[in-house]
């Protein structure tokens, strides 16, 4: 696994993808799927056909809840898919300001480090990992 901060991934798209085709601050209403390819309508009356869609809309993707919804009611859905999740998880992700290196020195590490903690006993876990961009960031895990 590779961790990216945003600013760079954004970099990174915007260096390599053609400006005309990449859309932002888009509300998706429907994403249809046809022979030609995908087409994606959104709130402001804008549509956009291309081969593949990538929903990089957040943690709660609208893109991916159409989807879902668009797979089940075509029974394409894996079963795998259409079972409850089979526990119930709250997740808290953070990050520190920058901070100084001779106080924690993993920071000044070329490579990016993951520190991880299970609790014996209790259902929490929670990862520590630079980002080699003199920060920390946090993910505390419960599930249930």
């Amino acid at each position: 696994m590779y961790i990216v901060a945003r600013p760079i991934l954004y970099d990174l798209i915007y260096d390599k993808v053609p400006k005309e085709k990449i859309h932002l601050n888009k509300r998706v209403l429907t994403i249809l799927n046809g022979d030609a390819g995908a087409r994606v309508s959104c709130a402001d009356g804008s549509s956009f056909d291309g081969d593949i869609i990538v929903g990089a809309d957040g943690a709660y993707s609208p893109v991916r809840q159409s989807l879902f919804k668009w797979l089940q009611k075509n029974n394409n859905l894996p079963s795998s898919d259409d079972v409850p999740m089979p526990y119930n998880c709250v997740c808290l992700v953070g990050q520190t300001g920058e901070l100084d290196p001779e106080e924690f020195p993993d920071i000044g590490k070329s490579f990016s480090a993951f520190d991880s903690i299970k609790s014996a006993g209790t259902p929490y876990t929670v990862t520590l990992f630079n980002l080699r961009l003199m920060t920390y960031s946090c993910l505390l895990i419960l599930a249930s």
